[in-house]
């Protein structure tokens, strides 16, 4: 059973010993009393009983164990969940990438529906249209990789600009470019989404920043894509050298000019 139905099963055996404490008039905080108290010395429940008769201790002894039981099997889950999260972080990060992917897309493509999921392993980042005829339900699958939120958004580089609009970036590996690098720039080979008529489509590309980018200091900050660290894009390294030298040569004549 995986970790779900298991969840969904637990969730369902206490709203059922709830209902029985219910029936019985006990109140539901005396779950907590019956597990740190022995069946013999759990006074508190005995006082629901006619326990000096054989008939009512039978009751009250079943009720108790009933009820111990089923906390046992809630404490023993959420230990397991605790350990699951404790030692297997993987969890954690698959988290992490989906949930700030997806508030990435939210924000920066808001007109486009958008589903993000997790890839079994780097290679496998992506995007798949659905419902492509459709002129309300189409959507774009996002697969992002677990490292997505190390490797790309705390980078700050989830959403650069290229001359064609934003892009959302699903994975992004710095290379080495000797030229680049001795005027400054780092240098990544980008897996990037274009977004057009609400649909996302994936494509190789070019990413050349000067100094460095972070989750707190992205290459774009905001939707309108103005507060930006100086950055290009294009589908060769060669074309994005150039885009960022014009772009800097640019910025240092306003500034003289100023």
């Amino acid at each position: 059973m995986d970790a779900v139905k298991n969840h969904k099963m637990m969730q369902v055996a206490k709203q059922q010993m709830l209902d029985t404490c219910d029936a019985w008039g006990v109140p539901h905080a005396m779950t907590k009393h019956i597990r740190t108290n022995g069946r013999h010395s759990c006074n508190a429940l005995k006082e629901y009983f006619d326990t000096d008769t054989a008939e009512g201790y039978k009751v009250y002894g079943a009720l108790y164990d009933y009820i111990d039981n089923i906390m046992g099997a809630i404490s023993s889950h959420r230990n397991r969940r605790s350990l699951r999260e404790t030692y297997n972080p993987m969890g954690k990060y698959k988290r992490l990438s989906k949930d700030h992917a997806k508030s990435i897309l939210g924000e920066y493509f808001p007109r486009s529906n958008t589903d993000v999921h997790i890839a079994r392993s780097s290679n496998e980042v992506s995007v798949e249209q659905q419902n492509l005829t459709s002129t309300w339900n189409k959507s774009t699958d996002v697969i992002v990789s677990v490292a997505w939120h190390r490797t790309v958004f705390q980078r700050g580089l989830a959403i650069i600009n290229s001359s064609k609009g934003k892009r959302f970036v699903l994975s992004a590996k710095p290379i080495d470019v000797k030229y680049c690098q001795e005027e400054g720039m780092t240098v990544y080979r980008v897996t990037a989404v274009a977004f057009k008529n609400g649909l996302g489509t994936a494509e190789i590309g070019y990413l050349c920043t000067y100094g460095d980018t972070s989750e707190d200091n992205p290459a774009v900050a905001t939707a309108d894509g103005k507060d930006a660290i100086p950055h290009s894009y294009s589908d060769t390294v060669t074309k994005a050298y150039k885009l960022l030298r014009q772009r800097a040569v640019r910025n240092m004549t306003k500034m003289f000019n100023t």
